[in-house]
């Protein structure tokens, strides 16, 4: 009596599918920034608090736009020319909302205005936090995807445009 094994239907060790996991092992060596980097990321994150309490010390203009001439700027050449909004028009009328925790209505006047601001307020508190700890934020700065967060950046600058000027039309029809 004999047992007959058909070795062709057994895989020892079968194909793995896709890439392998990310592993993330702490390089060795120093674990914190220097007094240079650290120095570098208070400097950032002053410039971050400086452009948020600029936004609070000025009043939002009531027509959504415009807010910035308050800072000695002059007004939207583009607007002057061709009637509708550039794609900054209301920006810094949205980080004048938004400082005063009118989110809403921050949206509404230049959603990107609203995007830069909420990015302004986590880099403030990021780079804060690097010169303060030194911590090195190596682990977020690997998993982010850029590619598709500058793409992503760009699609919503090009949809807060045409808001912007959908609501400029709205306004003056």
């Amino acid at each position: 009596m004999s047992i007959a094994i058909q070795t062709e239907d057994v895989v020892a060790n079968p194909p793995v599918a896709g890439p392998p996991p990310r592993v993330f092992s702490r390089p060795p060596g120093r674990q914190r920034y220097g007094p240079l980097v650290r120095a570098g990321s208070f400097v950032a994150a002053a410039s971050c608090l400086a452009i948020l309490l600029t936004a609070l010390r000025i009043e939002p203009a009531g027509r959504g736009m415009g807010t910035h001439t308050q800072l000695g700027m002059p007004a939207c050449q583009f607007e002057a020319r061709t009637g509708l909004p550039c794609a900054t028009c209301g920006m810094t009328t949205s980080f004048s909302w938004f400082v005063r925790g009118e989110i809403l209505r921050s949206l509404r006047t230049q959603p990107m205005g609203t995007i830069l601001a909420a990015m302004t307020v986590l880099g403030f508190w990021l780079c804060l936090y690097v010169a303060a700890t030194g911590v090195r934020l190596g682990r977020m700065h690997a998993m982010a995807p850029f590619g598709r967060v500058a793409w992503s950046l760009i699609v919503l600058a090009t949809a807060a445009w045409v808001w912007k000027i959908l609501v400029h039309l709205r306004q003056a029809g």
